[in-house]
């Protein structure tokens, strides 16, 4: 993925090999209850039990049907 992730309650980041911030993303909630990275996907569920589906490159939110 040409860099590292970091998953914490708060926050998911991708951060370069340097250490700086490429991007990072936060819930509606606090990032307790799931995390996966699938391929170009980044899965996480919130304290609320809301599913996010994340771009693995970009940071983006995908919404899924």
């Amino acid at each position: 993925y040409n860099g590292l992730f970091s998953h914490g309650e708060l926050q998911i980041s991708r951060l370069s090999y340097d250490g700086n911030l490429i991007w990072g993303v936060s819930g509606n909630d606090i990032f307790t209850n799931g995390f996966k990275i699938d391929g170009n996907n980044i899965y996480a569920k919130d304290f609320s039990d809301r599913e996010y589906f994340f771009n693995v490159e970009t940071g983006q939110e995908i919404t899924i049907k």
